[in-house]
Parts: C-alpha cells; structure tokens; sequence
C-alpha cells in the first residue's frame, strides 16, 4: 500500500509536536510570542475558527444541498493534517490538567483521522463504523473541551 501524502505529512505532524512537548519549546522568539495575552488571544480564536471549519463536513453532509462530498472530505482531510501545526502556533506546551487532557482529545482526534477508511483504502465495514464513532466522539469532546476552555480563561476567578 502507498503512502499518502496525506497520511505521512500527518504523521510527521504530530511526531514533531509531540517531540517538542516532550523537549520544551525550541524556538524561543515564538515562545515568547506565546506568553503574552493578546497573542494567545489570537491564535486561540484563529484556531478556535479552524476547529470550528473542521466542522464543515458534517455540517454541510447533515443539510439539504447538493454537495460535492469528494472534495468536501479531501479538504477536511488536508485540513487536519495541518492542525498540529496551528495548534504549535497557538501552544507549545502541554499545560496542566483539563489543558494537558483537552491537549491530549486533540491530538488523538488528529491521529485517529490520520486512520481514516478513506486514507488508508479500508472497505472493511466494521472498521469504517468503529473508526467513524471514533473520530465522531472525539470531534464532539472538541468543542466541548475548547468551551470549557474559553470558560476558564475568561470567566473563572
């Protein structure tokens, strides 16, 4: 089976994310960027929107119109490929707690996109509906996560 760009671009994605959590933030004129409020602000509303544009395909599979379902997949597909990277722009560390778990729901998410039936060429029927709750659950802990999230950041005292 070949590898898809798609797929080993991914991979390489979330290998470099996760060794930079593991070394400590590299690339310090971005660390420091990172520390301040306006900045985190931001990037965590860029990646907020980008979450939320993730969301696209269900929501335009959900409605009425006429969709081209092919090229709504492969851009969500590429899309989430790219989300380690957007979430590095916003984030290089892993943070405590609900961060450390909320951290953890979204890079698995990326990951167990990454082993998409239609990435991987899996016809298998129980592998694309086990795969599919999956990726599904995951998608919705997300928003939740990311809610709870603006909630502590904003609201909690």
């Amino acid at each position: 089976m070949p590898v898809v760009p798609q797929l080993a671009m991914g991979v390489l994605f979330v290998g470099l994310y996760l060794l930079e959590l593991l070394q400590g933030p590299t690339i310090e004129p971005l660390f420091q960027l990172q520390q301040q409020d306006v900045y985190r602000q931001i990037t965590g509303f860029l990646l907020m929107v980008y979450v939320l544009f993730q969301w696209r395909l269900a929501w335009r599979r959900m409605g009425r119109r006429k969709i081209d379902h092919k090229r709504e997949l492969n851009l969500h597909m590429w899309l989430g490929v790219f989300t380690p990277l957007v979430l590095y722009v916003h984030s290089s560390q892993m943070g405590y707690g609900y961060q450390a778990l909320f951290l953890g729901v979204f890079l698995t998410n990326v990951l167990v996109g990454l082993c998409s039936p239609a990435l991987l060429k899996i016809r298998h029927k129980s592998y694309v509906v086990y795969w599919l709750v999956l990726h599904s659950g995951l998608a919705v802990l997300v928003p939740v996560l990311l809610t709870y999230h603006l909630y502590v950041i904003y609201f909690y005292d």
